[in-house]
């Protein structure tokens, strides 16, 4: 029995250098694992993995948490999912622990980088909007109480979420982000345009001057100078806000007609991303000085409403919003791979080797064999999953091989997100 060894490197690199100069567009995959309910939150924990909350908020509440480990080729669904309230944040500790936050004061735990959630506490009855982690087990949750008297309010815990501190519950407008620069200094923005900062860890609250009166909805910061706030308001404005000394002070560097916007994310220093109603996705590659329009997909028709954006780098980031709508961007490396002959088994059986290099990405690798070299009569074996930033071995063995035929083979490597 002969097994011909037929590489087939440059026609898999081909194949992945036509994948990765497509239109730009092309690069997001659009997905809907949540089906109809909507998705409020994106975290991403690494390549190829994003934890994804929501549900529904009226009616029978139902609490909806999915999770993905391959850049959305499959999804797992949180065991617990069903009538709760509905997720509004994902903030985790390290790739395994986190927790989320809800209505009605429901924070839940996951153990398991976001595939199963359960319920731990419910320190408050507030509605609670955001949760941060700023490193040294400490979290920071911001929410409040929307109704005709309006309550802002600010939880934090510093034992990695096993016991929690009302630090802040007063009335006024409520509370919809935090960002945190360490464990003590962080600022925290709000409906009407609230503005709030503190030194001491939470224990005092100040206000800072909006130069705007808007409902403002994420706050990040590139820097330990240089920060967003993004919002707007119902009657149809779309606000940026920027910062260049801390957030001791803001500017109005976006306030025009528009969907209000909802979430900003920034992938490096340069690279940010803001989304909101009105499919709104703007992209900056200058540090946020100015924005663009972004047309991620073609088919959207205007009125979808993105609630979260959520970039890793430059490489991997999300999209998502009302109606379980997720779109996943993926630029990946091409994954090289090599065949490296076979090994010679019992009745029939023989191993083919590869080696796969993916440059740190997911891919999916199969390998193909066949008794005439044009593979007319080609037997492809079960795919398997390789991440790696180095050139792997990999391997599949056939079966009832025929000892006096000659066989050729070869291997295919995709990235899973192409």
């Amino acid at each position: 029995m002969n097994f011909v060894k037929k590489s087939v490197t440059s026609t898999i690199m081909l194949l992945s250098l036509l994948c990765n100069v497509s239109v730009y567009a092309q690069q997001w995959h659009y997905y809907n694992p949540t089906l109809w309910f909507d998705i409020n939150a994106l975290e991403i924990l690494g390549p190829g993995v994003i934890a994804v909350g929501g549900g529904w908020e009226t009616n029978d509440s139902v609490l909806i948490m999915f999770q993905t480990e391959d850049y959305g080729l499959s999804w797992y669904e949180n065991a617990h999912d069903g009538p709760a309230p509905w997720n509004k944040s994902i903030a985790f500790s390290d790739s395994l622990d986190g927790y989320g936050v809800c209505n009605d004061g429901r924070i839940i735990k996951t153990d398991d980088a976001g595939r199963n959630w359960g319920w731990p506490v419910t320190p408050i009855n507030r509605d609670l909007n955001n949760i941060v982690y700023t490193g040294s087990g400490t979290y920071y949750i911001a929410g409040g109480n929307k109704t005709q008297d309006s309550v802002q309010t600010i939880l934090k815990s510093n034992d990695y979420g096993s016991t929690w501190t009302v630090m802040h519950d007063t009335l006024g407008p409520w509370l919809r982000s935090l960002h945190f620069f360490d464990t003590l200094q962080g600022i925290a923005v709000g409906d009407g345009g609230v503005i709030l900062s503190t030194g001491d860890g939470g224990n005092t609250w100040t206000t800072i001057s909006a130069p705007v009166i808007r409902d403002f909805h994420s706050i990040t910061f590139i820097g330990v100078d240089t920060g967003f706030i993004v919002g707007g308001s119902p009657a149809g404005m779309a606000t940026i806000l920027i910062t260049v000394n801390g957030g001791a002070s803001w500017s109005v560097l976006q306030d025009a007609v528009g969907g209000i916007l909802k979430d900003i994310s920034f992938a490096n220093p340069a690279v940010g991303y803001i989304v909101g109603d009105s499919a709104t996705v703007l992209k900056t590659t200058n540090a946020g000085l100015t924005w663009a329009p972004l047309l991620i997909d073609s088919t959207l028709t205007g009125n979808e409403e993105f609630r979260a954006v959520k970039f890793y780098d430059v490489y991997f980031g999300a999209v998502a919003g009302k109606g379980g709508k997720l779109f996943i961007y993926t630029d990946i490396s091409s994954p090289q791979a090599y065949t490296m002959g076979t090994q010679g088994l019992l009745n029939g059986e023989v191993k083919m080797l590869a080696q796969i290099n993916t440059s740190g990405h997911m891919a999916q690798y199969s390998f193909c064999y066949s008794s005439d070299s044009t593979f007319a009569n080609a037997v492809w074996t079960s795919p398997g999953n390789i991440i790696s930033t180095t050139p792997v071995q990999v391997s599949a063995t056939t079966y009832g091989l025929n000892n006096n035929n000659r066989y050729y083979y070869f291997v295919k490597v995709n990235n899973i997100a192409d």
